[in-house]
């Protein structure tokens, strides 16, 4: 018998000790000319998210790209079931 559910993932919380839902992803915009994405920076509850966007965003600060990389800007995006990467909408 065959199930056709659709695939379901509830990430935890990046940070250590916190077992609470993700509900964002702290990410920017990368691409290199050919390539686009998101660069992921980690998944946080609702708790965590404000200070690792800041500490991201300081992160981001120190990286050194290549010739044709650019960056946006670090921000958090909203995790929606059933939205892949390219689908999520900035919401800070």
């Amino acid at each position: 018998m065959s199930h056709d559910l659709p695939y379901h993932y509830t990430p935890v919380c990046d940070v250590e000790g916190c077992d609470h839902p993700a509900r964002y992803k702290v990410a920017c915009r990368w691409g290199d000319g050919t390539q686009n994405e998101l660069k992921n920076y980690g998944v946080y509850c609702a708790e965590h998210a404000p200070g690792e966007l800041e500490a991201a965003r300081d992160r981001q600060r120190r990286i050194h790209l290549g010739r044709q990389e650019e960056l946006g800007p670090v921000q958090l995006f909203e995790l929606v079931e059933g939205r892949r990467d390219a689908e999520l909408i900035p919401v800070g």
